[in-house]
């Protein structure tokens, strides 16, 4: 049965002529049609084999550590028997989604060809003959990909760096926090007295020094990276090219978010006003300077890098297809640390106080000081391993 009859038996519609391109999805009732599905025609230790290439040294996959887990991808892929208590658990995950991307006709690839579903829906892919052309590559971000095809062909280079590039996801940053809202007006100074009747008391108070302002919000951590997954590549017939490459990174961790800015320092308050007292008076109060502005606030850290979370399993027609295929494995690095917010600015400075008769008013005050900026995040500790690349002679 070829995995075109396979998809059509899942209901997959390739048109009245059966020469349709479709991108869909099909429902798999279970745990045993998922294995069907995924089953490339190979022998039981072909299939142990292929487990292990495809979860055996790279990063989280180098666990499958929860027992369960292991047991049904060893199942699905392997050649390993599914315990009754991993077939009770796995249950309620289906029927499950799983993407289709096929054409029974010939394809030719110019430029990227996107397989990601970043959703967590796995990609199964078949193809006839496949074409590419300089510049031409198939993509795949965090998705858990099985891609077959008949004939691979490339004559001419590869004009980038890979056929196939199997990648995880570097998370968005983080958003800068909102600036605290300003205090209102610090205390203003109290009025001017008459004594008695003519007779000046005292004049209007001082007003009261603004407060800091409100230190900004602290960044928000970067996230850690996204995974990238296993991916299953199998040429059937003929691979005619110089070389097969592979580009494959797991998921840089995200840059930290930046600190929120500090607050503006409270306005200082106004001095209060003289009075006039029949012929004399008194004077105004002072103002009194702005706050400072707020401190900054802490720029988040960077996260993480994470390992891949399977590798790149390679089946090519002949021995001296072995050789061509080629892999370029880079580090996903940890992010960078956002940005510490600005300092607040300072506060405006109080007005002074108008005065009574024969009275000066009182001196206004000048703005409060810059606040500080925040400080420094961290970059991320921890760069992530990228998915070995195995190839196989296909039986």
């Amino acid at each position: 049965m070829t995995s075109f009859d396979k998809l059509r038996q899942l209901g997959v519609d390739f048109g009245p002529n059966g020469d349709q391109a479709v991108e869909t999805t099909v429902t798999i009732k279970d745990v045993d049609q998922l294995k069907w599905l995924l089953d490339i025609g190979l022998d039981d230790k072909g299939r142990a084999e292929h487990f292990a290439a495809l979860f055996g040294s790279t990063g989280k996959g180098e666990g499958l550590a929860d027992e369960l887990v292991r047991n049904v991808a060893a199942y699905a892929v392997g050649d390993e028997a599914l315990t009754d208590e991993a077939r009770e658990a796995v249950a309620p995950a289906f029927p499950l989604k799983v993407a289709v991307t096929a054409d029974p006709q010939p394809i030719t690839v110019d430029g990227k060809k996107d397989l990601s579903h970043t959703d967590g829906t796995s990609n199964v892919v078949v193809y006839t003959d496949v074409t590419m052309k300089p510049g031409g590559y198939f993509y795949c971000a965090a998705t858990n990909l099985t891609f077959t095809c008949d004939t691979f062909t490339r004559a001419d280079p590869i004009g980038n760096v890979s056929d196939f590039q199997i990648v995880g996801l570097t998370p968005a940053t983080p958003g800068k926090p909102d600036k605290p809202a300003q205090a209102g007006r610090a205390g203003s100074g109290g009025p001017g007295e008459c004594s008695s009747a003519g007779i000046a008391g005292h004049g209007g108070g001082d007003g009261t020094t603004g407060d800091r302002g409100t230190k900004g919000t602290d960044g928000t951590n970067g996230d850690n990276g996204t995974g990238s997954q296993g991916a299953t590549i199998w040429i059937k017939k003929t691979l005619s090219a110089p070389q097969l490459a592979f580009y494959t990174q797991s998921g840089p961790g995200a840059k930290g978010g930046d600190g929120g800015d500090g607050g503006l320092g409270q306005p200082g308050g106004n001095g209060g006003n003289g009075v006039s007292c029949g012929c004399t008076g008194n004077a105004g109060g002072s103002g009194k300077a702005g706050g400072p502005g707020g401190k900054g606030g802490r720029a988040g850290d960077g996260g993480n890098g994470t390992d891949a979370l399977g590798n790149i399993t390679v089946y090519v027609p002949t021995v001296a297809d072995l050789a061509k295929v080629q892999k370029v494995q880079v580090g996903a690095p940890p992010g960078e640390a956002g940005t510490p917010g600005n300092g607040g600015d300072g506060g405006d400075g109080g007005t002074g106080g108008s005065g009574g008769k024969h009275n000066d008013g009182g001196s206004g005050a000048g703005k409060g000081g810059q606040g500080d900026p925040g400080d420094r995040g961290s970059r991320g500790t921890y760069t992530g391993k990228a998915a070995e690349v195995v190839p196989n002679l296909h039986p």
